[in-house]
């Protein structure tokens, strides 16, 4: 303690998360009597249960109290937030308070005192904008004086909790050996003999992180009969995954408490060789390779079976002897780190009163009835996979719950990989037997039925098959659809170009138009050869590059048309460079071609041009980027845009770099610009482009994005992004008859024989 204080008095950079920022304060009522580190005024309080899921495991807005708010910004993003208390908003001035976030009440999330920066939400865990926000401190410094404490002119209230969507990945081996990402149909994972294989979990999981889930959840199904501390493979699987993966992540099974011949013992188990564990251990292995959160199945029913079997009552709640897997596991780590996951099947009954000793709910419209007609049932939990008990799933919320639990999962044997929509009565049965937060889980099949369970009262919805099918075309597919001012969802995406940074990853999705695509470049560099293509996307907010590389451009040269719209995701996010790309950014799809395209509308859309004369070229700075107007020039009302004067025909040679084959064309331009009256250049086209455009003299040319280029000191232009040839837009003339020059203008014949003029070479 002393050595800390002494460091904070002098004033040094200090970053405190989570219970990290707590500590700064006088007291919590978490640890009544013990003194914290004082630095900051006032006790951290608990959350009421009266009306609110505690914990208090949500994506909040983060709302700045600052004028000048480093290391946040301005625009509050939302961020991962898990904790049962929390600082409540200070009387009168409060300089120290940055931010304030809402759940139930406005409360304090992020404190600063000179160096010294703390929040309760995670930044580590909160994606893109969480490591944004740690980058920014580590790179930044500190306002100091006035500015440090100037409080925002128009203090934002913060956006609401947002309920989270998460990716489940059950991982076990297949008969090969190799662990995979299977899924279950009612726990069944094998399909004409094979174990079901979704992929690597790992890749799998960087993918739906990419996707934009707001947790990632592994469930080591195997784990029952094999030994967690000698599964390398799986403590690996973490290991990688929480170097990619920047939301939560939760791993299960695995975890037994007391060994089964003393249920409630020690808790610790033994091993096929004799070797003694304890609960403990084996979340402190999964823990140390990268876990946020414990998942705890069937061992979970044994202790609840134990904690009514000792006369135990779970209201009022005192909990157990201290000895069980969850009340070790929660001691240590915290209650937010144990998440219990309920396996309950429908147990058919005729009416309400026909199971006295459990509970009973009546089944809705679009619940399956029993095998008898039955109209009600009560939901018995299961353990390793399906095998009955008795207890019920609201007994054992309640029991969990005493013993220091802090998160319920509900999967219903009953919906697993039915894809018909979750079990709504459980959910709400449980919802109004504990105040835990609960993750509605087992039979998604379409983005409605998240949206469905989050009404019914589920704190999340977690789904494993949609996903892996593809069912849905990203999690942010599913989340898009929840967004509404009672039920509001993080989105991890930018739904238009004019939101993106680079610090969004491939955690975003944006639908947009095609303007314009270049051909496919070849290139060399130290790393060797290679391909790309470049196009220029639209939407509502504005216009921005995209380049397209490897074996990206062999999958989607062909298939993107301009004029028409697709949805892009999992690229990545650069800062654009002002002489090659529209924007302030750039979109960039690698080898692996990461982008999802999907053709949306048969509409062409127009094209949007700044046009620039010929004659404004000559000023331009080399490599700058253009667009030249074009349109026919019609006779009878003088001359009006630019047409092609002059069509040699392309020649091939060796290029003496690169010892490739190359074609080039030098296509000879004319527009009424200048002041004498016109102006000419050359536009110079290679490859595919010299070859695959029917030139005529006299066609009308519209050019997006040409290349400024200089040789000898004279400018001339390269070839553009997109080169129509009698467009159809609404900027071009009626008519493309042959263009003749006006007589103050220089002699030129515009034969329809190939016309080389002065500047072309060959």
């Amino acid at each position: 303690m002393e050595p800390l204080r002494q460091y904070l008095k002098e004033d040094r950079p200090f970053f405190g998360i989570c219970l990290g920022m707590q500590t700064l304060f006088e007291g919590s009522e978490e640890s009544p009597g013990v003194p914290g580190l004082g630095l900051l005024p006032g006790l951290v309080r608990r959350f009421p249960t009266t009306s609110l899921a505690v914990p208090n495991i949500n994506w909040s807005g983060v709302a700045p109290m600052r004028l000048e708010p480093w290391p946040l910004e301005k625009d509050q993003p939302r961020c991962y937030f898990v904790h049962s208390y929390r600082v409540p908003m200070p009387e009168g001035a409060a300089p120290w308070a940055l931010a304030c976030s809402e759940y139930g009440e406005t409360f304090v999330c992020a404190v600063r005192q000179g160096r010294c920066v703390a929040t309760q939400f995670h930044p580590e865990k909160s994606g893109t904008a969480g490591l944004k926000i740690l980058q920014s401190w580590l790179q930044g410094s500190a306002p100091s004086g006035a500015a440090a404490e100037a409080p925002a002119a128009a203090p934002a209230m913060p956006a609401v909790p947002a309920r989270r969507i998460i990716a489940c990945l059950d991982v076990r081996s297949n008969d090969a050996g190799d662990l995979v990402v299977t899924k279950g149909d009612q726990y069944d994972v094998r399909e004409k003999g094979e174990v079901r294989n979704h992929g690597k979990p790992v890749a799998l999981a960087e993918r739906y992180y990419q996707d934009g889930a707001d947790e990632v959840s592994f469930l080591n199904i195997t784990a029952f009969r094999d030994m967690v501390l000698t599964d390398q493979p799986m403590l690996e699987v973490l290991r990688l995954s929480a170097e990619r993966i920047f939301v939560p992540l939760t791993v299960g099974g695995g975890i037994r408490g007391p060994e089964r011949r003393c249920r409630w013992w020690g808790g610790s188990y033994v091993d096929a060789k004799g070797q003694s564990y304890s609960a403990l251990e084996v979340a402190d292995a999964y823990f140390r390779a990268g876990a946020d959160k414990i998942s705890i199945g069937s061992d979970a029913v044994e202790v609840a079976r134990a904690f009514y079997a000792a006369g135990r009552k779970a209201r009022p709640m005192p909990g157990g002897d201290g000895s069980s897997s969850i009340e070790l596991i929660s001691t240590k780590y915290g209650r937010q780190a144990v998440v219990i996951s309920v396996d309950p099947r429908r147990v058919y009954v005729p009416d309400a009163a026909a199971a006295a000793n459990h509970a009973v709910v009546e089944l809705k419209e679009g619940t399956p009835k029993g095998p008898k007609g039955e109209g009600f049932a009560w939901y018995c939990c299961t353990v390793k996979g399906g095998r009955d008990l008795w207890l019920d799933g609201r007994m054992l919320a309640q029991a969990v719950e005493a013993l220091g639990a802090g998160e319920l999962l509900l999967n219903c044997i009953d919906r697993d990989g039915q894809g018909t929509g979750y079990e709504l009565e459980l959910i709400n049965q449980v919802k109004t037997a504990c105040t835990l937060p609960v993750i509605a889980s087992s039979g998604a099949g379409t983005p409605e039925h998240f949206e469905e369970a989050l009404a019914t009262g589920a704190d999340a919805a977690l789904a494993a098959g949609i996903f892996h099918r593809e069912e849905v075309e990203s999690i942010v597919e599913a989340t898009q659809m929840l967004v509404s001012d009672r039920r509001p969802l993080q989105l991890m995406a930018a739904v238009g170009e004019g939101s993106l940074n680079p610090y969004a990853g491939g955690r975003w999705k944006i639908k947009a138009r095609v303007l314009t695509k270049s051909d496919i470049r070849k290139f060399n560099n130290s790393r060797g050869e290679g391909q790309l293509f470049k196009v220029d996307l639209k939407d509502q907010s504005g216009e921005m590059s995209a380049t397209f590389f490897g074996r990206a451009v062999d999958k989607y040269h062909g298939m993107l048309k301009p004029g028409q719209v697709y949805t892009f995701t999992r690229g990545q996010v650069k800062t654009a460079n002002k002489r090659y790309d529209t924007g302030d950014f750039v979109l960039t799809f690698e080898e692996s071609g990461l982008s999802r395209g999907q053709g949306g509308g048969s509409e062409r859309g127009v094209r949007s041009y700044e046009f620039r004369p010929l004659c404004d070229v000559a000023a331009l700075a080399p490599e700058a980027l253009v667009d030249v107007k074009a349109a026919a020039w019609c006779r009878r009302e003088g001359v009006k845009d630019e047409v092609i004067y002059s069509v040699p025909p392309p020649f091939t040679f060796v290029a003496k770099t690169s010892n490739r084959e190359m074609t080039k064309r030098e296509i000879g331009l004319w527009d009424p610009s200048g002041p004498a009256g016109y102006s000419t250049m050359e536009l110079t086209l290679w490859n595919e482009s010299a070859l695959g455009s029917d030139f005529q003299v006299g066609q009308v040319a519209f050019l997006k994005k040409a290349r400024v280029t200089e040789f000898n000191q004279q400018k001339s232009l390269g070839s553009p992004a997109q080169l129509d040839l009698n467009p159809d837009h609404p900027d071009r003339s009626s008519g493309t008859a042959p263009f003749f020059p006006p007589v103050s203008g220089p002699t030129r014949s515009f034969a329809s024989t190939p016309h080389v003029d002065h500047r072309c070479h060959g």
